[in-house]
């Protein structure tokens, strides 16, 4: 996704860091940064990735948790463009909270 959205004209961390739930990124679109979190879920059939978007905020957002608040639509198209233009992406699902 990284090197995908680079081509896209996208800045984005060089590299993915790596959590116990899958690996995250941040990238940015004109109103800010955003972070793009990727999970893995084996048990379901197929298998199944999950991602969610936040918007980046630092130590003191997150705390309070701003995170999940003020995403951009700019940063929900990057990624879609991305994603719906993958051809090894058979099904992709967007939801909200």
């Amino acid at each position: 996704m990284i090197g995908r959205l680079r081509e896209a004209g996208v800045e984005t961390d060089d590299e993915p860091g790596q959590e116990d739930f899958g690996w995250y990124f941040e990238f940015k679109v004109p109103a800010g940064p955003h972070c793009c979190i990727l999970g893995y879920q084996e048990d379901e059939p197929e298998g199944v990735w999950h991602l969610w978007l936040e918007r980046s905020r630092g130590l003191l957002g997150s705390i309070l948790g701003r995170r999940g608040h003020g995403i951009d639509d700019a940063a929900v198209r990057a990624l879609d463009d991305v994603l719906a233009s993958a051809p090894e992406i058979r099904e992709l699902k967007w939801e909200s909270r």
